[in-house]
């Protein structure tokens, strides 16, 4: 609380200024006194909406994998790979993206988009220099964040009563069914209650 109130002291000019055509505004242009932050929200939005579009189901399937399926000598390393990638800073995963993974994507983009060209929808949006550049930084948003939410998943999962999936098991369901019936409702219990 008190390290937001110098931000909000030092934005008051802006908003004394723009009020709330801060919000609305597209531009962004210092020298004419124009400050624009509606192509940035937008940005930051549909930026997350794609990552969270790709991380969420990885994350989940990788949670069930290592909470249900996996061997204990397979699930040690990757809970101990995906707590270790947890806490690696931001700014790295971003230098990483923007050096490494984004001169090595441009194949697929021009693959996208001689496979959806003259699509209604697709075709336009594969098509966009300023699309690639979204879904670039979305990778590297969803790449970011699959650990955390995997993480956080596979708490959630682990709650799971033993009791229950072995009950299932012995009524003579597989392991996918155990995972539809018993784990799959748990859960979505326990998430309702810290909710």
């Amino acid at each position: 609380q008190t390290c937001a109130l110098p931000i909000l002291r030092r934005t008051g000019p802006v908003f004394r200024h723009m009020g709330f055509r801060f919000f609305t505004e597209r531009r962004w242009a210092p020298p004419k006194e124009i400050y624009g932050a509606l192509a940035l929200i937008w940005g930051t939005t549909f930026t997350a909406v794609i990552a969270l579009l790709l991380a969420v189901p990885i994350s989940i399937g990788i949670a069930l994998f290592v909470t249900q399926v996996a061997p204990e000598r397979v699930r040690r390393p990757i809970v101990y790979l995906l707590d270790l990638l947890a806490v690696i800073p931001s700014v790295v995963f971003g230098m990483w993206g923007v050096l490494v993974l984004a001169r090595h994507i441009k194949g697929l983009y021009g693959w996208l988009y001689r496979t959806f060209d003259g699509w209604p929808v697709l075709g336009s949006i594969f098509g966009k220099p300023q699309t690639r550049s979204f879904l670039t930084a979305a990778i590297i948003l969803a790449i970011m964040v699959t650990p955390i939410i995997t993480s956080l998943a596979r708490e959630v999962f682990e709650t799971t009563p033993a009791s229950e999936k072995e009950a299932a098991l012995a009524l003579g369901a597989t392991k996918w069914e155990v995972i539809r019936g018993a784990v799959f409702p748990h859960s979505k219990g326990r998430s309702e209650e810290h909710t």
